[in-house]
């Protein structure tokens, strides 16, 4: 299928630019929008289509571009444009080194180094990263606020959540963690811990339990104003 290059302008979603590229592909009959690894997004359209119909219709899915990237990305905590990474609620800069071995990367001082054998692959190692700190100190810290504060937990999980920051099992004992709780400052992923662990006793958003939580931690609510804004 033949294709050309029609027209590449930014576009802004939720205060982050993107590149957008417009292509012309012969047999097309549709548009159709598609977004890289690298969060280009990219539209496909029919020949003999006006510049101007195809931003509508950019503008007119811009909710449904936004979820795709927050799947393909690590949504505010990572900015692909600025090279700028968040780990404990702190900016580091983002450094990419090509690398013929096994994928890694290294965290240092407000830097995070990573070594790709293909740009490509760029988030995925940001979201290993994030799962693989997240089971060093989230999972950590969730058992040992369970054993400060007495409740009884068996299992946590750690993964990749776009739609919430954690959710618990009541019935099993057991509670998920987005790996993306890495990149708040401690105090926030401590209420997160303490709220999941409080579903342990109410599962439902109670006036006793927001009491429990609030008896945990009393400033809950500049938390939940704080998490608001992602």
């Amino acid at each position: 299928m033949r294709k050309k290059l029609l027209h590449s302008y930014k576009i802004n979603i939720n205060n982050d630019e993107y590149l957008c590229f417009i292509k012309v592909y012969e047999n097309m009959k549709s548009l159709k929008i598609k977004v890289t690894n690298d969060l280009e997004i990219h539209v496909h359209v029919p020949p003999k289509i006006s510049i101007d119909l195809v931003k509508e219709f950019v503008n007119n899915n811009l909710l449904e571009i936004k979820k795709i990237i927050d799947k393909k990305s690590a949504g505010k905590f990572y900015n692909p444009n600025n090279n700028l990474i968040s780990l404990f609620g702190k900016e580091h800069n983002l450094i990419t080194k090509s690398h013929n071995g096994n994928e890694k990367y290294v965290i240092g001082y407000k830097t995070v180094t990573l070594y790709l054998k293909n740009e490509s692959n760029k988030v995925k190692l940001i979201k290993k990263l994030f799962k693989n700190e997240s089971q060093k100190y989230t999972t950590n810290r969730a058992f040992e606020l369970a054993k400060i504060y007495g409740f009884n937990v068996e299992k946590i999980n750690i993964k990749w959540m776009v739609g919430c920051w954690g959710n618990c099992r009541k019935s099993l004992k057991l509670i998920n963690f987005s790996s993306r709780l890495i990149t708040f400052p401690k105090e926030i992923i401590d209420y997160v811990i303490i709220h999941e662990l409080c579903h342990l006793i109410e599962a439902n958003h109670s006036e006793r339990f927001w009491s429990l939580v609030s008896r945990i931690y009393p400033n809950y609510k500049q938390a939940r104003n704080y998490l608001k804004n992602f």
